[in-house]
């Protein structure tokens, strides 16, 4: 997504906190980003929140993403899309985002136009969420899961149904699909088919998460209009992955769906 290139090119075929994967490769000249892109055009680069592409080494700075073509990083270093990550890190990168326009704008854009990527993880939580918390009847796996949390916004109930996908039959699939299932529910935890109970509070959590991260979203947006620059600036939203929200019975991470919250500013 940053380079616009794919996996032949970035060698970007798993996370790189895993050791048979090294970081993104970029190189202004021969596999630029956005970032290194826009700098030969005249902007000004920041980044925040969540990056995931590279291990930066210990002592993360504001400058830790200048060899991706981006300035300002967050000091508290990056995000992995750990448990619960996004209802803890994304309010500090909203916070990030808001300081960043207050502060950092003002004095840029006396002298050139910028570009601001602003990377929420949410609704990545929903990759640990445990369906029945205390009942345990979805099977533990290799990471650990969590019920969601007590607050309002988290308490709120909706109206959901299941999508038609829910009821395919994947005998008829290749068996790489079918291994994806399995591997899925090891590392995550198997819901059983005939609790529809425990996939509608999956569902429901999905949408929490995405109204938890649509208010952090607003905060900047909001921030962005009292800075007077949001009528010169375009707004691009995007995303990489997430999980299928029950299509083929898959509860994990998955190129089908596109909904994690992605947003650029540029100026």
């Amino acid at each position: 997504m940053w380079t616009g290139q794919h996996t032949p090119f970035t060698q970007m075929i798993d996370n790189t906190n895993l050791a048979w994967i090294e970081d993104m490769r970029a190189d202004p000249e021969s596999l630029p980003t956005i970032g290194h892109m826009l700098r030969d055009l005249g902007y000004y680069t920041a980044y925040k929140g969540k990056w995931h592409e590279s291990e930066f080494p210990a002592g993360d700075s504001t400058d830790a993403m200048e060899p991706f073509g981006f300035s300002d990083f967050q000091e508290w270093g990056d995000a992995y899309g750990a448990p619960l990550d996004g209802l803890n890190k994304d309010p500090l990168t909203a916070a990030e985002a808001v300081g960043w326009l207050q502060d950092r704008a003002p004095n840029i854009s006396d002298s050139q136009p910028w570009f601001l990527a602003v990377n929420f993880i949410n609704p990545h939580d929903i990759m640990y969420f445990d369906t029945d918390d205390e009942e345990m009847v979805q099977v533990r796996g290799m990471f650990p899961i969590f019920g969601a949390p007590d607050t309002p916004l988290y308490r709120q109930q909706w109206p959901t149904t299941l999508p038609a996908s829910f009821f395919d039959d994947l005998s008829g699939q290749p068996q790489a699909v079918r291994n994806y299932k399995v591997s899925g529910d090891g590392m995550y935890g198997r819901i059983p088919m005939d609790r529809r109970d425990m996939w509608h509070n999956h569902v429901n959590y999905y949408i929490n998460c995405m109204i938890d991260v649509d208010q952090h979203i607003g905060s900047v947006l909001d921030a962005l209009e009292e800075s007077g620059r949001d009528a010169n600036t375009i707004i691009i939203f995007t995303s990489d992955h997430c999980i299928c929200s029950n299509p083929s019975w898959f509860i994990w991470v998955n190129d089908n769906q596109r909904h994690i919250y992605r947003f650029l500013e540029g100026h």
